[in-house]
Parts: structure tokens; sequence; C-alpha cells
């Protein structure tokens, strides 16, 4: 009887997948409809898992996918995404049942450069490479939409983009270069560069600011100017000088400035002119050896505008010392400083043995940056010396880094010439004033600590000048929130 049961059950199973596969058989309104939700959730899936490069088309429970990539494990991955889109798949169950694919292979290219160039006359065109035809065809259609001109799109697909949403960032970039007078945007892998002319000061901060401002993983860089006499920007490694200069001895000091100051090539366009601006080069001999040392940005001088504009990306203490040397320029010239700080490059900590331990290797990075860059103060007292800008710099990037559950504690350290009492307090006011350098640039006040140990705790010989230099220290101690 059991087994009698059992048969039946087994045929009513079959006549039901039978009647179902009858039904989608003989209403094409079902299949259809049914085809409809499984392309539209399939391309969702796709979509929402970064392969929006993706063409879908459904025949029954099959979906047949094309497209453009440079990547093997793109394409398999996309095929994966498709069959387990809409369910286990199969007749019974719904679904794509199978994926046909047929992707055309693009080549790879490395670095993944896109520009978009905005001409006087208002044309857009687009160059370089974009990720895929979607994509492609996406940025024209915006770059119609933004241009007043005409949009020449000279773009060809490529694979090579880096992670993250690519297309966000170029949409942004498109927009930002239709609101320049004229200028152009360059996105190479992770990085907007974004350089131009706009007339209204507004509008200069507002784009500025927006493209400083892009997340991770990706860096903006503005070099946007307002009209000017002179001007120095850095343009890929260079600073270059344009502009108007009185005399062939203005020209000679702000070049020999530039020089001194920026690591990298001098580019000298510059011409003379004949006309003098009293108080201009007084300007030009404060920001210049600063503005040299910006990772990237624009420094122009208006006489009849602005004034001196300085905006861009800089460590925080070269934009602390800028603001310092500026605000003495006498005249009647503004100063408007539109600096972002951003964090120095440590990445000759990354030879340090480190042990997975955050907070051993806290403290063992802010030790070797300690070792190689010391923290130098004024005889007598607290007043951090301006030779110590890149160490505070380092420390503020290693800082960064560390656990946001640890606190540090800032110990100053003296020799052991004078009263004891009072080089207690120095110890203690020096250690104050790194702390307060940190908390104005963006430390957290509760995470820092400060003791002044005075001549307690030696690491050489008080005996010998070198020893009591090196006693004459800054140490950073590593402590958990209850400690």
């Amino acid at each position: 009887m059991r087994l009698f049961d059992g048969i039946l059950a087994g045929l009513g199973a079959l006549g039901l997948l039978a009647l179902a596969g009858w039904s989608y058989l003989q209403f094409p309104s079902l299949a259809k409809g049914y085809e409809a939700r499984l392309q539209s959730g399939v391309e969702a899936a796709l979509a929402e898992s970064g392969h929006d490069w993706v063409q879908v088309e459904m025949h029954g429970q099959t979906a047949y996918l094309s497209g453009q990539s440079g990547s093997e494990d793109a394409r398999a991955q996309a095929v994966e995404v498709a069959l387990s889109a809409m369910g286990a798949g199969g007749m019974a169950f719904g679904g794509v049942s199978q994926v046909e694919a047929s992707f055309e292979e693009v080549d790879l290219v490395s670095p993944f450069i896109w520009r978009a160039t905005r001409t006087a006359v208002g044309d857009l065109v687009l160059t370089g490479h974009v990720p895929s035809e979607a994509a492609k065809l996406s940025l024209e259609t915006t770059a119609n939409a933004l241009s007043a001109g005409e949009v020449q799109d000279r773009t060809e697909i490529a694979a090579g983009a880096p992670e993250g949403n690519w297309l966000a960032v170029a949409d942004m970039a498109l927009a930002s270069v239709a609101e320049l007078d004229s200028g152009s945007a360059r996105f190479e892998d992770a990085s907007l560069y974004i350089s131009g002319i706009a007339m209204d000061n507004e509008r200069r901060a507002r784009l500025s600011a927006e493209i400083a401002g892009l997340g991770e993983p990706f860096s903006g860089y503005p070099d946007i100017r307002g009209p000017s006499l002179w001007s120095a920007r850095h343009v890929d490694g260079v600073l270059v000088l344009e502009g108007e200069v009185a005399s062939e001895a203005e020209r000679s000091d702000v070049y020999g400035i530039a020089a001194a100051h920026f690591e990298g090539e001098v580019v000298d366009e510059m011409r003379v002119a004949g006309e003098v601006r009293p108080g201009w080069i007084e300007g030009a001999r404060l920001g210049l050896p600063h503005f040299a040392r910006f990772q990237s940005g624009w420094f122009g001088f208006d006489p009849d505008g602005d004034g001196f504009t300085i905006a861009g990306k800089a460590s925080g203490s070269v934009l602390a010392y800028l603001r310092e040397d500026m605000a003495n320029l006498g005249g009647s010239y503004a100063v408007t400083i539109d600096g972002a700080e951003v964090a120095v490059d440590v990445s000759e900590l990354a030879d340090l043995a480190l042990t997975g331990d955050v907070r051993a290797d806290c403290e063992a990075q802010f030790a070797a940056v300690l070792a190689a860059n010391t923290v130098v103060f004024a005889s007598g007292n607290a007043e951090i010396s301006r030779e110590s800008g890149t160490t505070l710099d380092k420390l503020m990037a290693v800082a960064g880094q560390c656990d946001e559950g640890l606190v540090l504690e800032i110990g100053g350290h003296t020799d052991s010439i004078g009263e004891p009492v009072f080089n207690v307090y120095l110890s203690e006011i020096r250690a104050q004033a790194v702390s307060d350098y940190m908390v104005e640039h963006g430390f957290a006040t509760e995470r820092l600590r400060v003791i002044g140990y005075g001549p307690d705790n030696p690491v050489a010989d008080n005996a010998t000048p070198e020893g009591r230099a090196a006693n004459r220290r800054i140490e950073f101690k590593v402590l958990e929130q209850d400690e």
C-alpha cells in the first residue's frame, strides 16, 4: 500500500511539472512576462556586483550574455552571477537554467587614463579609455546634456579601470569641467586631476573643494585658477611659473626661489612686461617656498581682483607655515589660502617588521619616525622649530594609521643640565606643544595624554654633548583607553 501511495505521489509531482511546462508553452504571454522578470533580475544582479558592462538577453530560462572585458576572472564571475541571480534554475525551481556567453576580450591597459577637455568655444572632447560600452554611452550622454557646444567622443574600451565606482567619478569630472570657462580633467587610475580657468570666485572654491574631497579609493587634485597676472602651478610633477614680471631681476628672483625649494623640475614660462606692481614680489617671496612643497595646486596673483590666491593639497606643517608667513604680508593685496591637508608619505616604514599587535606596531612606527627625525625646540622654551615640520607631518601620518581605540602618551625628556624642577616643567610644556599641534591638525584631544619626565629617563650619557642632545627628546607611548 505504501509503495502504491509513493507511486501516486511521484506521478502527481510529474503531472504538476508537466502542467507547468504545458502552461509555459501554451501561454506565450506568460512566458514573455517571465523572461522579462528574469532579464530584469539578472541585469540588476550584474550591475550590483560591478558587471554593468554585460548585456543580457533571455530566451526562456537561458541567459545570453555579451559585452567587452579584458579580465578572464570578470567574465567567469559574470556567468556565476547570472546563474544564481534568480534562484536555483531549472523548470521546477524557476530562475536561470543555463548561460550562454559570447564575451569579447579587450586590451588591458596600464595606466588607465580617461580625459575630458572643454575648449574655449565650449566643446567637450573625450579621449582615452573607458571600461565598457555602457560607460562609454553613459558618459557621451552626460556630455551632451552638459555641453552647449559639440561633443567629440574619441574614447576606446579597455580593461584596467581601478576598483570602485569609476563611472561616478568620471561623471563628476565631466560636470566639473563643464562648469569651467576652459579646462580639462585627466582621470589616471584612481587619481583625478582637474585644471582650468573659472572666473567666478565662489564657483572656483566650490569645485576645488568637491574635487579635493573625493573619497577612497579615489583622490582628487584640483588646479582651478582665476584670471591672474602671474601664477605658479604643479603639473605632473613639474612646477610651472607663468605670467608677467616687471624685470629680468624679478624673473631671476622668482625662479631662484622656486628652484631652491622644489625638488623636481621648474619650468620658467614667465615674460618680462615692464609694468611694476608694488608689493607683489614680497608675496611671491613669502608664499612660493611653501607652495613649492605642495603636492598639487595653484598660486596666482591678480592685482585688480583677488590679490594672492593659493589653493591645493599640502601637509599640515606646510599649510601652517604658509599661513603664518602670508599673514605678515603688508600692502593692499588680499590673501586667500584654500589648502586641503593631506598625510605625508611614510613609505620608509614599509620595511619595519610588524607583529600584527596593533598597539606594539603603532608604537614601533612612532619610534622609527623619531629615530630618524627629531622634534627640535628653541633653547629653553617650548617653541617648535620649523625644521621639525616634516617630523610633525610624519607623526600625524602614523597617528592617523593607529587604531582609534588606542591612546597616545606624549612624553617630554630633557638632559640633566639645569634645575631638575625646571627641566620637568620644560619637558611637560614641550610635550604639550606637540599635543597642541596634533589637536590643531585634527587629532582627537581625548586620545592624547601629556607627561613631562624631565631628566629622569636618559637614553645616553649626559657627560657628553652628543649624549645630552639624545636625551632632549619627545617619545610616544601607546596605551589602552583604561590605562
